[in-house]
């Protein structure tokens, strides 16, 4: 998520949640859950790297979960509002989906 910081974050689609992890000398930690996601489908960061952002994976909700990231301990802290809802109302066609940071330069 972000080069500087030794830990990832997984979306573990199969089991409906998400995962922490810190990178060690040697390979990566266990696997921490990260609460207060019922549903995981893909992870990405803002281009700073201090805040995390998780999509759900439930076809009916269209969920964001956001979180805070420290940069000293990796813990994902949920922000307000924890989640934000991108379908409204629910779409039950709807696919799981997946989001990208795109960074742009600073204006001069």
């Amino acid at each position: 998520i972000n080069p500087t910081l030794p830990f990832v974050y997984s979306a573990n689609d199969g089991n409906n949640n998400a995962s922490q992890y810190s990178i060690t000398s040697s390979g990566l930690s266990t696997a921490a859950l990260v609460p207060g996601i019922p549903s995981a489908n893909s992870v990405t960061s803002d281009v700073l790297g201090t805040f995390v952002y998780v999509t759900d994976n439930a076809l009916t909700d269209g969920l964001i979960f956001q979180f805070a990231l420290d940069s000293t301990t990796g813990q994902l802290t949920a922000i307000s509002p924890p989640s934000v809802d991108t379908e409204s109302p629910p779409n039950a066609a709807s696919n799981p989906f997946q989001i990208i940071c795109v960074q742009e330069p600073a204006p001069s």
